[in-house]
């Protein structure tokens, strides 16, 4: 079994995260978060917070 978490900035969702055998995966809905696909991360949250450093940074 898997989970899955949509990861929202506000009310925008941005991306879901995915848990599989290496870690947490991030999956990209808006074009500009592509560059987290890369990233597999140890929690969820951790995946949260790189979209919101992400999005704090544009």
């Amino acid at each position: 079994m898997f989970h899955v978490y949509l990861i929202k900035i506000g009310a925008d969702p941005v991306g879901v995260v995915a848990d599989g055998p290496e870690g947490y995966r991030f999956y990209a809905i808006e074009d500009s978060f592509r560059e987290l696909e890369e990233l597999v991360f140890d929690r969820a949250e951790d995946a949260r917070s790189a979209a919101v450093i992400l999005f704090d940074s544009k």
